[in-house]
């Protein structure tokens, strides 16, 4: 499963294949910026899988909720 993550600065698209990742860590400096990824994963997976394919797994620790 293929899924584009945007382009790069010569504006060629980038893709990457999911079957191969063993695992994923989205970080960036804005919760937008996640956001996209993560709604740009969710697409390709409803668009282009069966919900028996499917196995995901989403952990988003709200670290607001641990300061001191």
């Amino acid at each position: 499963m293929t899924m584009d993550l945007g382009k790069d600065t010569a504006g060629n698209p980038i893709f990457v294949d999911l079957t191969r990742l063993t695992n994923m860590h989205i970080a960036s400096s804005s919760d937008s910026a996640q956001n996209t990824i993560l709604n740009n994963m969710l697409l390709c997976f409803l668009y282009r899988s069966q919900p028996s394919e499917v196995n995901l797994l989403l952990i988003g620790p709200q670290w607001d909720d641990h300061n001191m």
